[in-house]
């Protein structure tokens, strides 16, 4: 066994991560990419149950876009430290402020207000004879 860990063949060490490539991601987006094997084959589990629940993410949209995002995908993948730190750097420049954002309760109170109203008008205007 020590020989083998030596010569590099022993792979069953707990810290040891295969590294992902552009070449295998655009083959399985390929020949499974409706179905989402390129996100099973990247680690992106969610995202190939989304594909495969909507047959490539709303109709194959997703698949189409992905002709572009596979290699932040591999990034993403692989660690890679300039993704990162690119991931990093927009999440700074993209901060919500708070006091506008879509999902503020007052929002949420006057939507229900409205559709109450709205059932209420619907159910008035029904006759029963």
């Amino acid at each position: 066994m020590e020989k083998a860990k030596e010569n590099g063949l022993y792979m069953h060490d707990p810290g040891y991560k295969s590294v992902k490539t552009k070449f295998w991601a655009y083959f399985f987006w390929l020949f499974g990419g409706l179905f989402g094997a390129h996100h099973v084959y990247l680690g992106r589990d969610d995202q190939a149950f989304v594909y495969i629940s909507t047959f490539g993410g709303y109709i194959g949209c997703g698949f189409l876009r992905d002709i572009y995002k596979i290699p932040a995908y591999v990034a993403d993948a692989n660690n890679d430290p300039r993704f990162i730190e690119d991931f990093k750097r927009k999440v700074r420049a993209n901060r919500k402020v708070n006091k506008y954002s879509a999902f503020r309760i007052h929002r949420l109170a006057l939507a229900n207000d409205v559709a109450s109203l709205e059932i209420y008008f619907l159910i008035s205007t029904l006759h029963y004879d």
